[in-house]
């Protein structure tokens, strides 16, 4: 499975498109239009989040967030 582009992604209109200009999705929602361009960011959200949780030992305390955002980051990085 090949990388995502990297953020941040451009908005012209219905299309979404990389810093460089490549093409990501063309979006007829607008509420699908802003969930997709946030994602590189929600998923840098998720990875941070998680590594704090992992750094100050709360995986213990906090195992549903913890098992939430391994698999949306798996998801998001095609390994599920």
């Amino acid at each position: 499975m090949s990388k995502h582009t990297p953020g941040p992604w451009v908005k012209e209109g219905r299309i979404i498109k990389g810093e460089r200009g490549e093409y990501i999705a063309d979006v007829k929602w607008t509420s699908d239009m802003n969930l997709l361009f946030t994602a590189p960011e929600l998923l840098d959200a998720c990875k941070e989040a998680f590594n704090n949780i992992i750094g100050l030992n709360l995986e213990k305390r906090l195992p549903k967030t913890v098992e939430l955002l391994e698999s949306a980051i798996r998801k998001a990085e095609g390994e599920e």
